[in-house]
């Protein structure tokens, strides 16, 4: 037995085998609808005019007019967007509680359990730090071309600098022979004017002694001018007065 419904709805029903075709031309004859805007499904899936059934139920659906498909492809990006997630915290096991709580849980109690291997591995890291700040850097370097142009460089560097040497060698003996030649000329003219100035310095000094033993005879004419005026005198006096006095003029001029 055939049951024909129209758009979920019971129409008739057929006892014969018949073809999906020969179904649309008895609802065209009855509704007036077109096989055009109508199309079958039987058990579900769409099946072609041509199909013959011998039992069960064949839907009649009707034909919707669509647009242009903007709609589709609006789906399809809104679907492009949306990322498939695998995050089921959210929902619930079979005694009703979240997964979320199930899971704090037990991240809660192994953390708990590692608490005492955390602890030693804080110690030891502290421990392999103080070690570390206490030990001497060890850095190793090897690079053969830089070994290489190390010894080439520092004999380069002795190469310039006994070249420097003797350049500098051949520079201080041209300047000691001017040097010296230029003190020798200057040493000369240098006596010459200071044998003039012992010259006028000798002449000035015989000078300055002529001058100082010439007034010293003066004055030590002068005081044995005064001396003997004084002896003269005194015998003067002796003459005229005693014998005494004259021994002590003789005793005055034998001290002088």
């Amino acid at each position: 037995m055939i049951n024909v419904y129209v758009d979920n709805k019971p129409f008739f029903s057929i006892t014969e085998k018949i073809s999906v075709f020969d179904i649309k031309q008895k609802l065209f004859k009855q509704t007036g609808l077109q096989e055009s805007n109508t199309y079958a499904l039987y058990n579900g899936r769409r099946v072609e005019d041509k199909c013959i059934i011998s039992n069960g139920n064949v839907r009649i659906m009707l034909k919707i007019l669509g647009g242009k498909g903007g709609f589709g492809s609006m789906l399809r990006a809104i679907g492009a967007q949306i990322e498939k997630t695998t995050n089921r915290e959210a929902c619930r096991d079979l005694s009703g509680r979240r997964l979320r709580d199930i899971n704090e849980e037990k991240r809660l109690k192994a953390w708990i359990n590692n608490k005492p291997d955390r602890e030693q591995e804080a110690v030891e890291r502290r421990q392999q730090k103080i070690e570390r700040l206490c030990s001497k850097p060890k850095h190793e370097f090897h690079d053969k071309g830089y070994d290489e142009e190390r010894a080439k460089m520092t004999e380069n560097v002795a190469d310039s600098i006994e070249i420097g040497f003797q350049s500098t060698s051949g520079a201080n003996t041209s300047k000691r022979k001017s040097d010296t030649s230029i003190k020798q000329k200057a040493k000369k003219k240098s006596r010459l004017w200071i044998d003039a100035d012992e010259e006028d310095l000798s002449l000035s000094d015989s000078s300055d002694e002529e001058h100082t033993s010439s007034t010293q005879n003066s004055d030590s004419d002068a005081n044995l001018g005064e001396q003997f005026n004084s002896i003269e005198a005194n015998s003067v006096d002796v003459s005229e007065n005693s014998e005494e006095p004259i021994i002590k003029e003789q005793k005055t001029i034998s001290i002088c």
